[in-house]
């Protein structure tokens, strides 16, 4: 099988976005922000430990205000990361390669490419 060669979507793109997350046996709810995401998954900033485990399923969900769209996605926690008592980064695999994420990190790399010309 043939793979293609990893290009920008395959490079986290930063987003710091308003969202939520769920996950873990409890199902809780956490506010976090969605510091960026690639095609392989993403990685949120949470003012809690939400103490979900390494391999535990988890969901997110935020809004891109710019082009008016939702997005929810699951995700399976790969790292975490404890940067201070208040601020807790997941790491968080895709359990596919989203072709969906990599045209949504593509127009978004456009639109901030047009931005920068003027």
């Amino acid at each position: 099988s043939c793979r293609a060669w990893p290009g920008p979507a395959s490079t986290p793109m930063y987003l710091g976005t308003d969202g939520v997350m769920q996950g873990g046996s409890h199902k809780k709810t956490y506010d976090i922000t969605v510091k960026d995401i690639s095609v392989n998954g993403f990685a949120v900033v949470c003012s809690i430990d939400a103490d979900l485990d390494l391999g535990a399923r988890t969901r997110i969900s935020f809004t891109d205000r710019e082009l008016r769209r939702d997005f929810r996605i699951r995700g399976l926690v790969v790292r975490k990361t404890e940067i201070d008592p208040t601020t807790v980064i997941y790491g968080c695999k895709l359990p596919y390669e989203s072709d969906a994420i990599g045209k949504y990190i593509a127009m978004k790399q456009r639109m901030h490419r047009a931005e920068s010309k003027f």
